[in-house]
């Protein structure tokens, strides 16, 4: 007997251990659950356990996000992570918490999921394949256009939050398929010591938004530009004295305009998402499908930045 029910505070040491033992090689994701909880629009009743004979064997996490999907606001969720006891696996489990969550999230009137996972195993709840993928532009040294702006860099603080917003809006909102940031603290922030926000000025006005992995600098997580201007001299303090760097942009990032190189956007078979009640996502797979768009590219929040 498989019983499926909301997870409680005492449930959080079983299921850490289940998805340690789930993912045996990537002991980290195990973390990504306790980042979530920490979030303002974490709902426990999005986060099932699954029992037998009274022990906790199994796992799934729904977090509500805002997405924006052919220039609408979307009330969706991100399926992650989902781990089953390896011991208990092959018995339906993961499928009864896939769809007992689905029922659950369509009755508090969500309208989307979205997961990064195996593309053969999700479809057969319904999610739809190569519905996004990975988008970038990479630039090259010569190509960083040199400019007298000089900005001021700082780190990020709460009352940065309604310019950050809208700086996301200016730069992202006209990707067909994105994830809207958070407006709190730790939606801009990442608990990686190893990777930095930082908040570029021009006279006071916050003009640009960056994440970057310390190990990693040629390859930015996050841009955010207020215009091309502060595109380009963010492009040029970010490449330092490296050969080529490589800036998370679509092709419908307001940014790509300003800057030169080789931009890349590919939708992955591990991409998918669904429509849990209608919403624009339909009309927005069935153009993807038609090469009518382009796909889309959203950037995973900072609670995935385990490493």
């Amino acid at each position: 007997m498989i019983h499926i029910r909301t997870e409680t505070t005492a449930d959080y040491a079983a299921i850490a251990r289940v998805h340690a033992r789930a993912f045996v090689e990537e002991p980290l994701v195990a973390l990504i659950v306790d980042y979530h909880r920490h979030r303002a629009m974490f709902d426990p009743e999005l986060s099932l356990v699954a029992e037998v004979d009274g022990q906790v064997v199994g796992h799934i996490l729904f977090s509500p996000r805002t997405f924006r999907v052919l220039g609408q606001d979307v009330h969706g969720l991100n399926l992650s992570p989902l781990g089953v006891d390896p011991q208990f696996q092959n018995q339906g489990i993961g499928g009864e918490l896939v769809r007992a969550g689905h029922e659950i999230a369509r009755s508090k009137g969500y309208v989307l999921s979205v997961v990064l996972g195996h593309p053969e195993y999700y479809p057969r709840f319904g999610y739809l394949n190569n519905a996004y993928g990975s988008a970038s532009l990479t630039m090259v040294n010569k190509d960083v256009p040199q400019s007298p702006r000089l900005l001021v860099t700082r780190k990020v603080i709460e009352a940065d939050f309604p310019a950050l917003q809208a700086l996301w809006r200016t730069e992202e909102d006209n990707v067909d398929l994105a994830i809207v940031p958070g407006d709190r603290l730790l939606d801009w922030i990442s608990t990686n010591p190893s990777i930095e926000s930082t908040v570029y000025e021009y006279d006071g006005e916050i003009v640009g938004y960056s994440r970057v992995h310390s190990a990693h600098p040629q390859k930015v997580r996050y841009f955010l530009a207020a215009g091309e201007e502060a595109a380009r001299v963010m492009a040029h303090l970010l490449m330092k004295d490296m050969d080529t760097i490589e800036l998370p942009l679509h092709p419908h990032s307001a940014s790509s305009r300003a800057l030169s190189g080789v931009v890349k956007c590919e939708a992955w078979g591990a991409g998918m998402a669904m429509s849990l009640l209608p919403n624009p996502f339909d009309d927005y797979y069935a153009r993807l499908q038609q090469g009518a768009c382009q796909p889309g590219r959203p950037i995973w929040p900072v609670e995935f930045d385990i490493e």
